[in-house]
Formats: C-alpha cells, sequence, structure tokens
C-alpha cells in the first residue's frame, strides 16, 4: 500500500484507509468465499443540504450521472446502464435525506469497472442541458407515482409538518415547482460543491485482493482532486415543537391511514438503540402491541413503526391502514394509549427480549451478502460512522426496560406529536367530517452444484441442502404444488386463504403462541401464494442457525396439521376484504386485472375475476371449504425444499425424515393446463379512470405461450430483455425513457413462465398527457426487434448480461435458495447452477429472433391503462 494510504483504523476484517493524495476514505471488508465483489460509494449529500428553490437538486443529479461523463458516454457508444448490464452487474444509486450512494454488485473479475465508472463520474460527469430536458419528464413522474400512492403522501407530509426549519422539511424526490424550474447551472454548482472525494466514502466488501483493490482505487480514484473549498455541512437547527402538529390529506380513495410521529435524537445518540426495540415492541410481528390492538381486532389491515436513523434528530413514526367504516379517531386514539401505556409501564420481560431478537436478528439477515454488508456500512457512515455497523447488535442486546421507559416518557409527548390523516373521499373512511384540534378522545467456472446435497425423504419431498460453514443464519425455501387454480373455480377463493390460515393454528399450537414462538427468537417464516405462479403456493424463511431444528419442526407442523379455527377465518376474511378495497386505489392493480380480463378466458389460472365476485366468495366462504381445500392440494409429495447455511446435511437429512415420517397426499407433477397463445385471444382495450392519480399505469401485451422447460425458454428471455428487461438501458428505455423522456419506468416482462404461461406485457408509467406517444412508440420499437431480430452487439451484451447477472443472485444465499427450489421444482438437473451461464453465452442470433417471431405479435397487443385521464398540468392551464 505504500505511502498512497494512511490505515486509519481496522477491526477484526474491517478496515478504513484513506487515500493521502485526496482524503477519500476507503473501507475494505475482504471475503474470500464469494466470486462476486460489491462497491459503494457514499456522498455525504442528501436532501438535508439542500435549500428552498433547489429542493430535489441531489436527486436529479443522481439521474444525472446515470447519462453520462467522460469516459461512459453513451454519444461515443459506452452507457453507463449498459457497460455493467453486460458484465451482469446488479446496480443503482438511492438519494436519502443524508447522504447519496452507487453502488454495483458484480463478478469479481470485473471490479475496476465499477472503479474507474465511479473515479470518472464523482468529477468528470457531462451534466448537459438537453439529458435534464429529458430526464425532468421522467422525474416528475417519479414524482407523481409518489403522489398515487397515499402512504408515500402522508410521509412527505409528516416530515414537512415535523420540521419546519431544518432541511428535512424537504421530500427527497424535491417539491415540484423546484423540480421543474431546475436548471443545469444550478446542478452544476450543486455538483461542483459535494460531489469531491473528501466527500465521499468507498466501501469495498466481498471476494477481491486487498493490494489489487487499493491498487484500483489508487490508479483510478488518486488522480482526483480534494474539493476546493471546505464542504459546510451544517444546516439550521429545528427549535424545540411547542405542541401538536396535525394535517389532513384528503384525496380519491378507498382506504384511510393514520400516522404519528415524535421528533427523537441522532443517530449517534445513545437513544437510538432503546427507540429502535420501541418500535419493534410496537409493530414488530403479529405479537406487536399495535397488531394485537389494531389488526387483530379487524380495526386495521396493518401497522408499522419505524424509528428512522438520521445524521440530525429525527422522527419514530407510526403508520396504520384503516378498514373500512373504522374512524380515524378511533385508531389514533389507541396508537396513543399504547404508546403512553409503554411509557408508564414499560415493556414486559418477554416483550422487551422479543423485539430485541427481532432487531437483532433482522441485522444479521442484513449482512447475508457482499451487497447488504455494502449497504449496511454505507447508512452507517452516512449517519454516524461505521463503528455504528459493528456495535449495533452488541448495544441492542444491552437495552434494558429503564431505558426504553425512559426515552418514551421523553420522546413521545403530546406536545413533540404530528399527528396525520389521509382521509379518502369517495371510500368507507370518507364519510365523516375531519375535524382540526387537540387529541381525540379516539466466465468464471464454478462447481457449486458439487457442494449440493439432494435428498429423496418420506412421502415424496425432495430436499436440495447446500451448506455454508461460518455464515451466521440458514435460508429456507420450498414450493408446493398447492396452488389455487389446481382447482375449480368455485373452490379459488377458499384455497387462496390456506396459506394465510395455516399459521393461525395447528394441533400444537395456537395463533399467538406460534407468533410468540418465531418472533421471540427473530425467526421469519412465512407461506404464501403467488399470484404469478397459479399452480404454487411457497414457504419461505430465514433463522440464525442455532434456531434451525426449531423452524424445521414449525414449517412442517405449519402445512402439515393445521385446523382453521372459525374465529381466525374470520379475523383473515376481514383483512382481506380490506386489502381487496385497498387494492382498488392502486392504479398498476387496477390496469392489471383488466389487462388479464382481455388476454384470458373466465377460468383460466391467470384470468383476474371481478371485484364484485371476489367479494361475494370472501363474504360466503366456510371453514369446512378452507379444511376441504387444504386436504386436497397439501401432502408431501408436492413438496420441494431447499436450505443454503449453516447447518451439516446429515443432520438436517435425519431431522427432515422423522418429521415427515406417517404424513401422505400432494401430487408430484400439475395437471396438464392448455396453452394460451396470441391467437387464442382477441385484441382489446380497457381505460379505467381514477380520479386524483395524476400518474398512469399501462399495460400492453398479449398472452406469453412461454413455460421454464420450453426448448426456447432462455431465448425468449433474451429477447425480452434486449426489449425491455432494464429501463436504463434497454430498446425500451431508451427510446421512451433517454430519446423522449415521457417516463420513470419502462419494462417488459412475462407474468408467469414457470409451469403454467402467463402474460407477457410491457408496462410503463405515463402522465395522460404522453399517454398516446407512449404507446405509439412502445408499439414501434416491439414491431422492430419482432421483425428484425436483435442486433449482434446488443445480444451479446445481454448473453453477458444474463449470465452475470445469474452468478451474482447465486452470491446472496435466499437467491441461491430460490433457485435451488426452482430447478428441483422443474425437474432441472442442479448441475444448471454451473452450466446455466455457458448454456445462455451460446445462444445464437437467429435463435433468439426465431422465440420472438413465435412470442410475440405485434399487431395483436391489447391496452390497459388506469388512473387519472386528464393531465392535472393541463388542466390548470
Amino acid at each position: 500500500m505504500g505511502e498512497s494510504f494512511r490505515v486509519v483504523a481496522r477491526e477484526g476484517e474491517l478496515e478504513e484507509a484513506e487515500l493521502a493524495s485526496n482524503g477519500l476514505r476507503v473501507l475494505l471488508l475482504p471475503d474470500a468465499s464469494v466470486p462476486v465483489a460489491s462497491l459503494c460509494i457514499v456522498y455525504h449529500v442528501g436532501s438535508r443540504n439542500e435549500a428552498v428553490g433547489h429542493t430535489g437538486a441531489t436527486h436529479l443529479l443522481e439521474h444525472l450521472l446515470f447519462k453520462g461523463s467522460r469516459k461512459f458516454d453513451p454519444r461515443q457508444g459506452r452507457p453507463v446502464a449498459r457497460t455493467l448490464e453486460r458484465v451482469g452487474a446488479s446496480f443503482n444509486a438511492t438519494t436519502w435525506l443524508d447522504r447519496t450512494n452507487y453502488y454495483e454488485t458484480l463478478p469479481v473479475e470485473h471490479l475496476e469497472l465499477a472503479v474507474e465508472l465511479e473515479a470518472d463520474r464523482m468529477r468528470y460527469a457531462l451534466l448537459r442541458a438537453d439529458d435534464l430536458a429529458s430526464e425532468l419528464t421522467v422525474v416528475r413522474n417519479e414524482f407523481e407515482r409518489g403522489e398515487n400512492d397515499p402512504f408515500d403522501a402522508l410521509l412527505k407530509q409528516s416530515f414537512a409538518t415535523a420540521f419546519r426549519e431544518h432541511p428535512y422539511h424537504h421530500p427527497t424526490i424535491g417539491w415540484r415547482a423546484d423540480i421543474e424550474s431546475a436548471t443545469i447551472d444550478k446542478l452544476r454548482r450543486f455538483y461542483d460543491t459535494f460531489y469531491h472525494p473528501d466527500n465521499a466514502t468507498l466501501i469495498l466488501v466481498g471476494g477481491y485482493d486487498r493490494e489489487g483493490a487499493l491498487d484500483l482505487v489508487e490508479r483510478h480514484l488518486g488522480p482526483l482532486p480534494r474539493a476546493p473549498h471546505v464542504i459546510d455541512q451544517r444546516v439550521t437547527a429545528e427549535p424545540a415543537q411547542e405542541g401538536e402538529r396535525r394535517f389532513v390529506i384528503r384525496r380519491a380513495g378507498e382506504v384511510g391511514w393514520v400516522s404519528l410521529g415524535w421528533r427523537t435524537p441522532e443517530a449517534a445518540h445513545p437513544d437510538t438503540y432503546p427507540l429502535a426495540v420501541l418500535a419493534d415492541a410496537l409493530t414488530g410481528g403479529v405479537t406487536g402491541r399495535l397488531y394485537q390492538r389494531l389488526v387483530e381486532t379487524g380495526r386495521c389491515m396493518d401497522s408499522h413503526a419505524f424509528a428512522w436513523q438520521l445524521r440530525d434528530p429525527g422522527l419514530l413514526q407510526v403508520f396504520a391502514a384503516l378498514n373500512p367504516g373504522v374512524s380515524h379517531a378511533e385508531i389514533e386514539e389507541a396508537i396513543r394509549q399504547e404508546v403512553a401505556g409503554i411509557a408508564r409501564d414499560g415493556l414486559r420481560d418477554e416483550e422487551l427480549e422479543r423485539a430485541k431478537v427481532q432487531v437483532e436478528a433482522q441485522t444479521a439477515y442484513h449482512r447475508d451478502s457482499p451487497a447488504q454488508i455494502a449497504a449496511a456500512l454505507a447508512e452507517a457512515v452516512a449517519a454516524v460512522n461505521w463503528r455504528f455497523y459493528l456495535d449495533y447488535p452488541h448495544r441492542i442486546r444491552a437495552v434494558t426496560n429503564e431505558d426504553v421507559v425512559r426515552v418514551a416518557r421523553e420522546v413521545l409527548l403530546d406536545d413533540c406529536v404530528t399527528a396525520g390523516w389521509f382521509v379518502p373521499r369517495n371510500g368507507a373512511n370518507g364519510g365523516a367530517r375531519v375535524a382540526i384540534g387537540g387529541p381525540r378522545p379516539c466466465c468464471y467456472t464454478s462447481r457449486l452444484s458439487s457442494q449440493v446435497v439432494e435428498a429423496d425423504m418420506p412421502g415424496g419431498v425432495r430436499a436440495l441442502l447446500l451448506p455454508r460453514r461460518g455464515q451466521q443464519s440458514v435460508h429456507l425455501q420450498g414450493s408446493m404444488l398447492a396452488g389455487h387454480a389446481l382447482l375449480d373455480r368455485s373452490e379459488w377463493t377458499a384455497a387462496s386463504l390456506v396459506p394465510d390460515m395455516l399459521e393461525r393454528g395447528t394441533r400444537g399450537r395456537d395463533r399467538l403462541t406460534i407468533a410468540r414462538t418465531l418472533e421471540d427468537r427473530g425467526i421469519e417464516l412465512d407461506v404464501s401464494g403467488e399470484s404469478f405462479n397459479p399452480l404454487e403456493v411457497f414457504v419461505g424463511g430465514r433463522c440464525l442457525a442455532r434456531h434451525l431444528d426449531l423452524v424445521l419442526a414449525l414449517a412442517v407442523e405449519l402445512l402439515r396439521d393445521p385446523v382453521f379455527p372459525a374465529e381466525e377465518l374470520e379475523k383473515l376474511r376481514q383483512l382481506r376484504l380490506g386489502e381487496l378495497a385497498h387494492a382498488q386505489e392502486d392504479t398498476f392493480t387496477r390496469a392489471f386485472e383488466a389487462f388479464s380480463r382481455l388476454v384470458y378466458p373466465p377460468g383460466h389460472p391467470h384470468f383476474r375475476r371481478d371485484v364484485g365476485e371476489r367479494r361475494r366468495d370472501l363474504e360466503s366462504v366456510g371453514r369446512d371449504d378452507v379444511e376441504r381445500a387444504h386436504r386436497k392440494l397439501f401432502g408431501p409429495a408436492s413438496l420441494v425444499l431447499a436450505l443454503v447455511g449453516d447447518f451439516d446435511p446429515g443432520e438436517v437429512a435425519v431431522r427432515l425424515e422423522t418429521l415427515l415420517r406417517g404424513w401422505a397426499g400432494g401430487v408430484a407433477e400439475p395437471p396438464e393446463i392448455p396453452r394460451t397463445g396470441f391467437a387464442d385471444a382477441t385484441p382489446g382495450e380497457s381505460r379505467d379512470a381514477m380520479p386524483d392519480k395524476p400518474n398512469l399505469d399501462v399495460l400492453l401485451g398479449q398472452p406469453g405461450n412461454l413455460r421454464r422447460r420450453d426448448e426456447d425458454f432462455l431465448p425468449a428471455m433474451l429477447g425480452n430483455s434486449v426489449l425491455g428487461h432494464s429501463t436504463l438501458s434497454s430498446r425500451l428505455g431508451r427510446r421512451l425513457r433517454d430519446s423522449e423522456g415521457l417516463t420513470y419506468g419502462v419494462i417488459s416482462r412475462y407474468f408467469g413462465a414457470g409451469l403454467v404461461d402467463g402474460p407477457w406485457a410491457v408496462t410503463m408509467s405515463l402522465s395522460p398527457a404522453n399517454l398516446d406517444r407512449g404507446v405509439a412508440f412502445a408499439r414501434e420499437e416491439i414491431a422492430r426487434l419482432v421483425h428484425e431480430g436483435p442486433d449482434e452487439g446488443e445480444l451479446s451484451d445481454e448473453r453477458e448480461a444474463t449470465a452475470g447477472s445469474y452468478r451474482v443472485g447465486l452470491a446472496v444465499p435466499s437467491g441461491m435458495a430460490r433457485e435451488l427450489a426452482r430447478l428441483a421444482r422443474h425437474r432441472l438437473p442442479v448441475s444448471s447452477l454451473d452450466t446455466l451461464p455457458d448454456q445462455v453465452l451460446a445462444i445464437t442470433r437467429e435463435a433468439v429472433a426465431d422465440a420472438l417471431r413465435r412470442r410475440i405479435d405485434p399487431d395483436r397487443l391489447s391496452l390497459a391503462v388506469a388512473g387519472s385521464l386528464v393531465d392535472p398540468v393541463s388542466s390548470r392551464d
């Protein structure tokens, strides 16, 4: 390392060094066990550093730094996104209150590419006026997407009301007027103020060589100069709040929301840890106080608490989504009472221990892969420093009940609360008038497959076990042939309720006992259906390695021995009815459901029944119907199971054999379901007008007719990738976002290409004024690709991208477990873990062109649109 770097500190494997030439801080955490590297560069600038007139500058620059730099200029044939995607990198950037970060995870042999890119755009971003002009439309579209969501609207207004002088008042995306008045000169001045090596931290995690990595950093980042001036990070301090603050958002919608927020100390303050425990005790799972009080009683669909950890004093916030017919005042008062109860009496011993374990487990889960570790380190250095990352689990473990009571009494005060209501005009919560006032009385060659142990278990269960010694956790993924589409349409609703009912009581444990068993240990275990895989039910979970025996026992118990308590079915019924109402506010859901009815006949697994039919079925379904559906669908022959983590495969196999003995039923193979191709569907159109939804969601497509075991599955997926896999680099993205500036996001995808073929569609968000142009341009790009096929250059990029991203995905334990379960379900060899990248690289242009012609007919596309069909800006002119 010579004199180029100065070692600042070292603790365990984590090392901090400083580049002598310019003050860049570098965090190094090598891990030789993975073939990928994650790079994350954190700039200590966020919306905290903005002022009125240029709010949203950090976010706009985030967009523009993907538009090109000196060495990575799309006009010179080297666009940022495409260059990264062609090596299979996972990458993006995020802007938050205190920081902006740019990150890449990629095969380790391509680490230099990421270092070179971040060095180049640190000081040599092109920041062109025409790029800003096109990106402003994109960002406006992103802004409107946020305006569609009641939660996002409440979050933004909560901060704006709680903070009046500190710049946390401003939303990260900026205020609309500032976005629309942004100029390239303003943004360049902002860039030249903050984007320098001595205002950044570079984080490197993964399987790189330390000396080689430091040499790359010195070579590419060393020549960059320090900032020409001292970067002033001071901001206006927020004065003490001297009374309750309230606001109401009244818009079209179906579901009401309540938010309560209290001012909290900065992340570096010792109270950060008891506040995190307090937030988890309120809403951390089924046993959380607010879940028990609001959700279990049928008054709310869900509740969440967030103790934001920021560089300056922030907020602890509670959000609750109301079920139809429940008053905002009633829910606000219930939240206040629970908070006051903690301040008065503290937590019970078991509550405190459960909350601490859950925070501890979540922290461990978020450190399972190089990308997650880099992201966690980035948040730590943005809010405090890297020691915050190392110390966090121990500081949580040390929290006492006295700490929780003290912070509750000091922080959760009526004079420091900001209360907000989202009141839907036309929804079930919107009838009452709102009174505002005081408190309511209310080509690397891997050998992964050789490490996998395959085992056939009693009853037909197939298990795939991949040990990873030294990893603190175990990840479980499974699939059962137990989806609703295996039954008659009249039984779909009953079958869809089965997964959620499994955790609500078994022969050995009631619902609260199950929840406590999981939450006391920080275990995550879930059984769920997935709408794009209507033949399957999925089992997923993760735990600390010491709890694996218990997790296996509980997973089998849930699948095998549920009892379907009538009172729990009634709770679930009310929850689903509320969710059904809530879903009708979502523009994408409305558009997708209409689209499915355009391209599939009634009774098809991918046909979405209308809201009225689903509501009637929910209201009439009984316990016997649900139990009968479980009896028909669930059995060991239907189950494949994959485990990745710290365990002994032999011990796990013996444990599973014991747990599964005596269980029978299920089916090993799905029934034959007829295919639906574009020739089987008559093209149609649906335009669903929704008030107060300034962003339109648009789907343009047809039946996909593609299944995982089809010979042309990989060529068809590559063809779709060329067209629209990535908003940043695909043909659709380059045309609609980069060239035309019409959308924040446009992609194309197969919605289900597994055991049964699902629809294929282009999805995009557009303003009403851009709807017709956006759809026309999308049709042009689809037709051009189908008729001409991909060119060799872009196909070569997609082959490399797909092969590389497959490898990157396998570096994440949950991703590996998911892929093993997928291979087992589709009867594909485990050797695919090693061979699939080479298969992808060998696919020819002719094979892709042929697959596109077979799967897509540009003249037979259906269109579905949902949102406000009148442009809000035009209507004001």
